[in-house]
């Protein structure tokens, strides 16, 4: 009798496990509101590695563009290593995405990395028609299968901000990384109360597969006021210091 009981309990404990891992489409939720982009809003961090202030990075949504006909925002990230910083490890990163607006679909990703002695630059072309992405890089050209839910390293950010998503439930959607679609996961962990440069505010926080946690502001903005993620060197921080709208 007890071990039928034990094994009931295991089954229907295992059913909850699977029911708790069921995956949604992150690309498939609804948007917070009907124009999640805001356009001139630029977002100012200072950023941390293993502890020790680094640099700066930037998130401007900088405006709006026509491409084949059909209307894009284009979203920008610019981050620089400090003058101190830069004499143990010099990194300057950019990244531009052209977004469909009603969807947060990149259709273009543009990625300029410099380290000490690396230099890359890298573009690619999202065909959602023919579920390709055509990447360009040292001169050449080379084509890879994608799904129309397809995301590029700085699109994804936008796509978290914009889905409303709900405590306890995990979601996924495909990122491109070099020439491979990845699938990550994402979670909403729940919400706190944290002190920013915008006062003390409730923050939704999420965390995904590829070693990235964010802490939102749990309204329509959801502005990124935190945001930790893997590198190389160890874990970067970068804080909220400075908003323009």
């Amino acid at each position: 009798m007890v071990c039928r009981t034990l094994l009931i309990a295991a089954v229907l404990f295992a059913l909850f496990a699977a029911q708790g891992e069921e995956l949604k489409p992150l690309f498939d939720q609804p948007l917070i509101n009907s124009s999640p982009l805001r356009i001139g809003e630029k977002l100012t961090f200072k950023v941390s590695l293993l502890g020790i202030p680094a640099g700066w990075q930037m998130l401007h949504v900088a405006g709006r563009e026509v491409i084949d006909g059909r209307e894009v925002v284009r979203v920008v990230s610019s981050s620089r290593t400090n003058k101190f910083f830069s004499k143990i490890y010099f990194f300057s990163d950019f990244r531009e995405s052209l977004l469909l607006p009603d969807l947060i679909s990149p259709v273009r990703y543009r990625k300029r990395i410099e380290e000490k002695r690396f230099k890359a630059e890298v573009e690619v072309i999202f065909d959602r028609r023919s579920g390709t992405a055509i990447i360009r890089e040292r001169g050449r050209e080379r084509r890879i299968d994608v799904p129309p839910d397809i995301q590029d390293e700085l699109s994804m950010l936008f796509l978290v901000r914009t889905r409303r998503m709900r405590i306890g439930e995990r979601y996924f959607f495909p990122l491109l990384m070099r020439d491979k679609v990845e699938r990550i996961t994402v979670d909403l962990l729940g919400r706190v109360r944290i002190k920013t440069v915008l006062g003390e505010v409730e923050a939704l926080v999420i965390s995904s597969s590829n070693g990235h946690k964010v802490w939102l502001t749990d309204d329509e903005g959801r502005i990124p006021v935190r945001i930790e993620a893997k590198t190389k060197l160890g874990k970067a921080v970068s804080r909220l210091e400075g908003i323009e709208r």
